[in-house]
């Protein structure tokens, strides 16, 4: 039932989520008289972690209070606490409990600094042991060379006895090497497998380390909503809410990439299909555009890496949210198109076009002066792409770019804003 409860859980269905938890819940209690609450604590986690997604905050972070308090807990991981407290930490800036916030940061770093000395002195022990087994091998080369040395003189010796000894004494020392060759050929080789299976930890936890970042991002992009969400209460004025209501759409474009990231097995690279339509609802959602506005999506199965998923989602968003704000006023019907195609090996073509009122022809052959113009063509640019705005019938935007999974683009966000500015 637990693992029952975390397949739900990703599949975002929390309710039956919540059931499977409690129901494991009940089982440990009747198994905890014979065998010890020694699985309490995943239990508690696990049910936690349902709320929290949920966005049932209190409950959550109830159980997260049992979860750090259980004595039992010692098999838990030091990565489930920081993460623990790391959640318990957007909880109270949800809930708006300040002090709470600032006690759990505290021992958020505290845990922090630990995970840092247990990383240091696991490096001092690898370090030890590379310069034990660097010991150990000098030593094996230095007992080789006096045994080839005494085998010399052996044979040297056995050159004064006759034939028939030299003959018997040679058979056993060839049949000694091949011996020693075949023991040194298993050593070897088991060096080789631990060393293979080393490698192959090291990889895996890497691999889950660059899932850790890609959470920690998503929470902190989440955390910066949230803020955005606080502050715009606080205002009046219309351009500054509209402003903040952008910039948390831009946001939830990076953190949704973070987010899928996660949670699939590929942590390099984004399925642009399933993206798209994610992306679609969100701001199908949060402009309540309801049956007036249909949206016809024709996306190609494709893989990109964050250094282009993030500027194609971003420009996404800026030429959606136009569309939706300006392209068809009074309420009118209209129809919004987005497709993803590739036009050869390797290129494609992104275009976005509606059916609105289209563009003033005098605003299109000026240089953009709005902020997300502006950033659409500096996210082509990033791209290597070329942008392209048509008014027929509606407004039209093109974006032709190469797809090349093996380029790395530093920081592409950063500099397209930068650029736009």
């Amino acid at each position: 039932n637990l693992a029952l409860s975390v397949s739900y859980k990703g599949m975002g269905q929390y309710h039956l989520a919540e059931q499977a938890a409690l129901k494991a819940d009940t089982l440990e209690k009747q198994t905890e008289v014979f065998r010890g609450p020694y699985r309490r604590a995943a239990v508690t986690l696990q049910l936690g972690y349902v709320y929290f997604f949920g966005a049932r905050y209190t409950l959550a972070r109830s159980y997260f209070y049992r979860f750090l308090s259980d004595p039992y807990k010692s098999g838990a991981s030091l990565i489930s606490s920081i993460s623990v407290y790391r959640d318990l930490i957007f909880i109270d800036s949800v809930l708006h409990d300040q002090e709470s916030g600032l006690n759990h940061f505290k021992s958020y770093t505290q845990l922090l600094d630990s995970n840092f000395r247990v990383s240091s002195l696991r490096q001092a022990e690898e370090l030890q042991v590379k310069y034990l087994t660097q010991e150990k091998e000098n030593q094996i080369a230095i007992l080789n060379q006096k045994e080839n040395l005494e085998q010399a003189n052996v044979k040297q010796a056995n050159l004064v006895r006759n034939m028939t000894i030299f003959g018997i004494i040679g058979v056993l020392i060839i049949a000694g090497l091949l011996y020693r060759q075949n023991i040194l050929k298993q050593k070897n080789n088991n060096l080789i497998t631990h060393k293979n299976e080393q490698l192959e930890h090291l990889l895996n936890e890497k691999e889950w380390l660059l899932k850790e970042i890609h959470h920690r991002v998503k929470n902190n992009l989440q955390i910066v909503m949230s803020l955005l969400n606080s502050q715009s209460a606080y205002l009046e004025n219309d351009a500054a809410l509209t402003a903040i209501q952008d910039s948390q759409h831009r946001i939830h474009a990076m953190s949704l990439i973070h987010q899928k990231l996660y949670n699939t097995e590929n942590v390099s690279s984004i399925n642009m299909s399933s993206y798209i339509h994610e992306l679609v609802s969100y701001l199908r959602e949060s402009f309540d555009t309801g049956q007036r506005i249909r949206f016809d999506m024709d996306i190609e199965p494709l893989e990109m890496d964050v250094s282009q998923a993030v500027p194609v989602g971003l420009i996404l968003n800026e030429a959606i949210t136009n569309s939706l704000k300006y392209a068809f006023p009074d309420g009118r019907d209209g129809e919004i198109n987005i497709s993803l195609s590739r036009t050869s090996a390797n290129h494609f073509l992104l275009q976005i076009s509606d059916n609105g009122i289209g563009m003033p022809e005098n605003f299109i052959n000026k240089k953009p002066g709005s902020l997300g113009l502006s950033l659409m063509t500096g996210l082509s640019e990033d791209l290597d792409g070329n942008f392209v705005i048509e008014n027929k019938n509606g407004t039209t935007i093109k974006i032709s770019f190469i797809h090349d999974l093996n380029v790395k683009r530093p920081d592409t966000f950063a500099s397209s804003f930068v650029t736009s500015n």
